[in-house]
């Protein structure tokens, strides 16, 4: 199954994070695929990529994380650091 959020305009902080994030079915989440929009995003900031990647890959076990539509460097870099430093980068595309 496929499950997606749409990331804010600004998304700075962790608390706008888990805010997104509450929205995705509760607990585990290893039958489905997480898709993160990324249209409107203009710029975002560490800890929000750290909050999603820390949350949907390792605590709650998502099969994926896509990615998709994101124009900022910045935040797929971010991205990509947080889902190598928790050991989870197979399962971060980029979509």
């Amino acid at each position: 199954m496929t499950v997606s959020f749409e990331a804010p305009v600004l998304a700075g902080s962790r608390p706008r994070a888990q805010q997104i994030l509450s929205t995705l079915p509760e607990g585990d989440l290893s039958d489905y695929v997480v898709e993160l929009r990324c249209g409107s995003l203009i710029a975002a900031a560490a800890s929000f990529a750290d909050e999603i990647v820390r949350t949907v890959l390792v605590e709650r076990n998502a099969a994926r994380l896509e990615v998709g539509n994101v124009s900022d460097q910045e935040f797929i870099d971010y991205l990509k650091d947080r889902a190598e430093f928790y050991g989870v980068r197979d399962r971060l595309e980029f979509i």
